[in-house]
């Protein structure tokens, strides 16, 4: 069949209608496959919107939470680059800095330097180390510790974090604290030689007293006993310095406390500074601890020679005084009644009225870390208070300090001091053994000797052991034992157990280097039983053991 050329015409028309309807088709599917991909893609910019939104709360809660965490920490907390530029800054150290200092060098806007810190040691963090120093600001006396530790960057680099502590009162407690232990070691040592330095004064004491009445016309044994007296109260106002004692009130003269101690402060002032003391005409009776009082007016005086480096006048007097309603109104404090005044002035540089008003704090001290504990005034208040009284100071810079202390007055005489010798006979009890334990050879011989011109039998021991031995082989005749408290091989106390359980009525007369505070409670004599003070009093010896004999 031959096709015409009309045929072919409607061929072709019908192969560009199918052609039409094919592209149209396709056309239709792209628009639908855009619309698709179109709401694909929203959909995937939604989500990622929405992720990157996540993400991005994530880290701002995260550097958040460092932050806050940094900003908990006590010290000032920075982060720098290799380079030394900061590269994060606490809170804290932005309002020291005054701004946001991210970038600067840190030796530059810390320290204001044009290098790095000379006491940096940076090279060991960047190495992965974590490394500490401290250091002393010479501007300010300031103690700063500097904890630096390396921080891992995501492209493998290494920061440091520096963590800075102002470590000033730490500083000051230590120093305090070594200061303290430096004390207790000079009070056990103080301790040591007052002991050592009362068996020398006991023995002094024996033969002056015994060249006493060999020589009655002489009066160099007087001086002995005189100067000895002296030596035993400088050993115990040292004492008294570094040992706490309990109180042992008695009715005292004021003014004859004020003479006793005057000895001892001209002893630790300097020539440069005059001493001056102004008591009044009248005796004035208060109830008092002697050695407490003592380390009230010692430290006062202390206090002054240090703030009169240049020299000055140190002034004590005693007065009577009251204490009214115009008063306790005009300084806060007080008890109405009659008191008994102590002045203590001086014209060193004096206190503002900031540091006047904690002088009594415990540990406040305007003088450098390791040459002041802050602790002299607060004691002085403390032993004030416990007597009754009232202490008060008036200072301005320039022109000195006046320490107002109130005592309470007492009516009636003082006590007679048991340690005053008197010239008392000797008088032994007739036909009297005693046993003397003393392990110190030279008192030993000196007391042995003493009580043999008394006119007593004498049998000697040198320890504790040797006490009890004698004490058997001559029980029979021994009516009184005079022992040391602490004894080689044997204590005291533990020997007059043992001498007890064989005579039950044999008398003791203890003697001790030692207070009894100072004593171990094992060591210690039962409460009947006397016990003696080195350096003993010879006439004080006899007469306790005649009381004892008969």
């Amino acid at each position: 069949m031959t096709l015409t050329h009309t045929d072919h015409l409607m061929l072709a028309a019908a192969f560009l209608t199918l052609l039409t309807i094919y592209f149209t088709m396709l056309a239709v599917k792209a628009q639908r496959a855009n619309k698709l991909l179109e709401q694909l893609l929203r959909t995937n910019n939604e989500k990622l919107e929405l992720l990157v939104y996540e993400r991005t709360e994530e880290l701002r809660n995260s550097e958040e939470k460092y932050r806050a965490m940094i900003n908990g920490i006590e010290g000032s907390v920075y982060i720098c680059s290799k380079d030394y530029r900061f590269e994060f800054l606490s809170d804290k150290l932005i309002r020291q800095l005054g701004r946001n200092a991210i970038g600067e060098y840190c030796y530059k806007a810390l320290y204001d330097l044009d290098n790095v810190c000379e006491w940096c040691e940076s090279d060991p963090v960047f190495e992965g180390k974590s490394v500490s120093w401290e250091r002393k600001n010479q501007a300010d006396g300031k103690w700063i510790m500097a904890h630096n530790s390396p921080i891992q960057n995501s492209d493998g680099t290494i920061s440091r974090q520096t963590i800075l502590t102002d470590i000033t009162e730490m500083k000051q407690l230590t120093e305090q604290l070594i200061h303290f232990q430096k004390m207790e070691s000079i009070g056990k040592l103080a301790g040591g030689l007052a002991h050592d330095l009362n068996n020398v004064l006991t023995v002094i004491n024996g033969y002056a007293t015994m060249l006493k009445f060999i020589l009655p016309q002489h009066e160099e044994p007087n001086q002995i006993l005189a100067a000895t007296s002296r030596a035993s109260s400088l050993t115990h106002s040292l004492l008294a310095y570094s040992r706490k004692q309990e109180m042992q009130q008695s009715n005292q003269n004021l003014n004859q406390l004020i003479v006793d101690v005057g000895a001892f402060i001209q002893r630790v002032i300097p020539e440069n500074i005059e001493f001056a003391v102004s008591l009044a005409v009248e005796p004035l009776f208060v109830f008092a601890d002697k050695v407490q009082f003592e380390q009230i007016m010692l430290n006062l005086a202390t206090n002054a020679r240090d703030a009169m480096s240049g020299g000055g006048t140190l002034s004590i007097a005693t007065s009577v005084g009251s204490i009214d309603e115009q008063y306790i109104t005009a300084h806060g404090f007080g008890e109405i009644g009659d008191y008994a005044v102590i002045t203590v002035s001086d014209t060193g540089h004096g206190m503002d009225t900031e540091t006047a008003r904690k002088a009594f704090d415990p540990f406040f001290t305007t003088k450098e870390v390791g040459k002041g504990t802050g602790l002299g005034l607060s004691m002085v208040y403390g032993i004030v208070k416990q007597h009754g009284g009232f202490i008060n100071l008036r200072s301005e810079p320039g022109n000195g300090s006046v320490f107002s202390i109130y005592l309470p007055l007492v009516a009636g005489e003082i006590v007679a001091d048991a340690s005053q010798e008197t010239d008392e006979p000797f008088e032994a009890v007739s036909g009297a053994t005693v046993l003397l334990a003393e392990d110190d050879a030279t008192t030993r011989t000196m007391m042995t000797e003493f009580l043999k011109k008394a006119g007593y039998k004498v049998v000697s021991a040198a320890d504790g052991q040797d006490v009890v031995d004698k004490f058997a082989a001559h029980k029979e005749e021994i009516k009184l034992v005079i022992s040391d408290v602490i004894m080689p091989r044997k204590g005291g106390k533990a020997a007059c157990a043992e001498i007890r359980e064989m005579v039950k009525t044999t008398k003791f007369i203890f003697i001790s280097g030692h207070n009894r505070d100072e004593l171990r409670q094992e060591d210690l004599p039962d409460p009947d039983d006397l016990i003696m003070l080195k350096p003993i009093m010879p006439f004080e010896l006899l007469k306790n053991m005649r009381e004892l004999l008969t």
